[in-house]
């Protein structure tokens, strides 16, 4: 997983074209900046995305760190106000597309064993449709593809160990984010 510094730093460069971002017809918006040295490149900007850095960075943080998340929540969070409904359009957009990545993933479990071997990765979609949830109103669509998938993978689930880096285990604690303590049998 990417360390606070790079969840920082996508942040800050999404707040420099957050408005150019929600008024284009973009769901996946390049990013033209490069992530800290030796971390991978940068996602495509979402409201997602977004959304992903900031849950992230709910880990323990140094002071100076903590008060730049801080500043960059508030941001974050007068953008989402300032643009309520074009953040809500694409954040609806972003869970359908999200929603129906789970449950194809869901499928590819039943069909395949190998498919386990993905799950670590995979689970990042239904992380984020999390985060959408709890930001914006969804459509019941959205809600009956993800409740769905969920049964199917409760039905088949092996509570465990969180799955992503340890450092990161305080920022996704197990209710809501169930499906990270374990993996599907």
């Amino acid at each position: 997983m990417p360390s606070a510094r790079y969840d920082l730093r996508y942040l800050e460069s999404a707040l420099e074209v957050c408005e150019e971002y929600l008024k284009s017809p973009e769901l996946y918006w390049a990013m033209s900046v490069a992530p800290p040295d030796g971390e991978p490149p940068y996602p495509r900007l979402t409201i997602g995305n977004v959304l992903l850095a900031l849950q992230r960075l709910q880990r323990p943080l140094s002071p100076e760190e903590a008060t730049k998340r801080e500043a960059l929540a508030r941001q974050v969070a007068e953008c989402q106000q300032k643009y309520r409904a074009l953040v809500e359009s694409k954040a609806e957009k972003e869970a359908q597309m999200r929603a129906r990545l789970w449950a194809q993933y869901i499928d590819e479990l039943a069909r395949e064993e190998a498919a386990k071997a993905y799950y670590r990765t995979e689970v990042r979609n239904r992380v984020i449709l999390e985060l959408l949830q709890q930001a914006a109103p969804l459509s019941e669509a959205v809600h009956t593809l993800r409740a769905h998938a969920d049964r199917r993978l409760q039905a088949r689930f092996e509570p465990g160990p969180f799955v992503w880096e340890e450092e990161l285990e305080p920022a996704f604690p197990p209710q809501p984010f169930w499906y990270l303590y374990g993996r599907p049998k």
